[in-house]
């Protein structure tokens, strides 16, 4: 590329510069010798030759013009004293046209100089405009990477995005099952514990004017539940307490120490045990307190609010059944 822009600067080999000192005007016995006739027969008048002749110290009063030529083209052959006189004739008689075209080729020669720095010029801008065009693929290059870098990113983003919005549609969808089922399961509570819609809270609370079946055997009462889940334990203390009892909660020994159980358990009128959610030394605790104390107990599975309004359901009917005067332990399976 950088010699391609020289050629075009410089024209190529045809355009550069001639080497100063390489070339000199030849001598006369330098030329080839076929040239030696036309050239003294033609620059050298026969006037000038006599007085070569004569000077040099040939008789030319008896030659004939031909002869003396003869005489002078033979010398020419090589560097002899003739020659050299016949040489320094030719350059003083042509020496103005020898000046014009010494002038004439330092002039081309001045203009070629000219036009070589004009043509030098461009070379260093088109360098300077190579090295922008460089630095502006280098940019190129980098600013294309990082937007197929880019690209690549947004790709995978809107793929996240898009497996986000399938992930909140079925959210959406299963909080909407959620509270279906919750709403199937209050109205379900509602009819295990036998509330009818229309009370409006406990007996002589100013509602139906009638006492729930549940709120009998739990007014008054104290219902200790052990183990379940934290997140529910307010769910089952407003069950207890919207049926007129007092809750008390012990975490069957996951944090709470298990000797307590005995002196909670003694506090308590009944017991509900989330039998999936306490160790099996708490289970067995809980079981030798009640029938020691003789507390009903009930013990559940599954640690939901439904299951333990079924426990409470089965506490209300073992105390509805039994009064209370009941003693001894009542084991009940959700």
């Amino acid at each position: 590329m950088l010699t391609q822009m020289i050629h075009a600067a410089f024209g190529g080999d045809q355009g550069i510069l001639p080497r100063l000192g390489t070339r000199r005007r030849k001598k006369i016995w330098e030329l080839p010798r076929r040239w030696h006739c036309p050239l003294v027969g033609t620059c050298l008048p026969v006037a000038e030759m006599r007085k070569i002749a004569a000077r040099v110290g040939i008789d030319e009063r008896a030659m004939s013009d031909y002869v003396l030529h003869t005489v002078f083209v033979g010398s020419c052959d090589s560097r002899t004293e003739i020659a050299e006189l016949v040489q320094k004739f030719f350059e003083k008689r042509h020496a103005a046209v020898a000046q014009r075209e010494k002038d004439k080729a330092i002039a081309d020669l001045q203009r070629r100089l000219a036009d070589a720095e004009q043509r030098s010029g461009l070379l260093g801008r088109r360098e300077l405009e190579l090295a922008e065009a460089r630095r502006q693929a280098r940019d190129y290059a980098t600013l294309h990477s990082r937007a197929e870098a880019m690209g690549r990113r947004i790709e995978t983003l809107e793929e996240r995005n898009a497996a986000n919005a399938r992930r909140a549609a079925q959210l959406e969808t299963d909080l909407t099952d959620a509270r279906d089922e919750l709403a199937a399961a209050e109205s379900a509570l509602e009819i295990a514990l036998g509330i009818d819609s229309g009370c409006a809270g406990v007996a002589g609370a100013g509602g139906c004017g009638r006492t729930c079946p549940a709120e009998a055997a739990l007014t008054g009462r104290c219902v200790l539940c052990v183990g379940g889940r934290t997140g529910l334990v307010a769910g089952y203390r407003r069950l207890v307490e919207f049926q007129g009892g007092r809750f008390l909660h012990h975490d069957g020994g996951q944090e709470e120490s298990p000797h307590r159980i005995d002196g909670i358990v003694s506090s308590a009128d009944a017991v509900i045990c989330q039998s999936g959610c306490v160790s099996h030394a708490a289970y067995q605790r809980i079981k030798d307190a009640c029938k020691k104390l003789g507390k009903p107990c009930v013990f559940v599975q599954s640690p939901g609010v439904g299951s333990f309004a079924r426990g409470l359901s089965l506490l209300a009917d073992a105390g509805a059944a039994d009064g209370a005067a009941q003693k001894g332990v009542s084991r009940l399976a959700n």
